[in-house]
């Protein structure tokens, strides 16, 4: 299983073995490649799902109800014997349509602003809405941290990021064609990671090459 320590220790060794000063400034920069890419969608952070508790009458729920969800993909309402996907709403709209006072019923509608989720019309009854979208993950607590999906799953997205990032802004005189057969490596990481995505979950995408 790998982890953080064996990434570092393998960026080390690819880029320049027997630097002491290279470890600490890889690890930084392993960060900075998880943070890059911790709002991108894949399927090893789409499967979050929270539950919410809805109140009669109550039609606001802050973002600590969704759970650190930062892309909501369906709001489900929970009632027995039947499961209903809610249609999203612009806030505008919501605003028009809470504004006019309106009775408890079977909410129909959602939206999302500002870490607030809102549903309409107010509910009335204490049904279970659940809450299904990606998360952002966050990276190993520690070197040796077993199981973190971006040590395992995306550990070539990461490595690759990771080692352009240091040959193309950190490296003093590195040569260029270095840091584009690294961006070309993330890339390609990155568009393997989107087709398998997509077959887990029946979407896809295109990667646009960066330079």
């Amino acid at each position: 299983m790998t982890t953080l320590d064996i990434l570092n220790a393998d960026i080390v060794a690819e880029l320049r073995p027997g630097d002491t000063d290279l470890p600490a400034l890889a690890t930084a920069k392993i960060a900075a490649a998880i943070t890059h890419y911790n709002r991108s969608s894949f399927y090893f952070n789409k499967a979050n799902r929270t539950d919410i508790a809805l109140v009669i009458g109550t039609s606001e729920y802050t973002s600590t109800a969704v759970n650190g969800i930062v892309l909501i993909d369906d709001v489900l309402l929970m009632k027995t014997g039947a499961v209903t996907d809610l249609e999203r709403i612009d806030q505008a709209e919501m605003e028009t349509l809470l504004g006019a006072g309106p009775s408890n019923s079977t909410p129909t509608m959602y939206s999302y602003n500002d870490q607030t989720i809102y549903f309409y019309p107010p509910p009335d009854a204490a049904d279970t809405i659940r809450v299904v979208g990606q998360v952002r993950l966050a990276g190993p607590a520690s070197g040796a941290e077993t199981g973190n999906a971006w040590m395992v799953e995306a550990y070539d997205l990461i490595k690759a990021r990771t080692c352009w990032d240091l040959t193309a802004h950190t490296f003093q005189g590195s040569a260029g064609e270095e840091a584009i057969g690294y961006k070309r490596a993330e890339m390609e990481a990155l568009q393997a990671l989107h087709n398998e995505t997509g077959k887990r979950t029946g979407t896809g995408t295109l990667v646009a090459t960066e330079f």
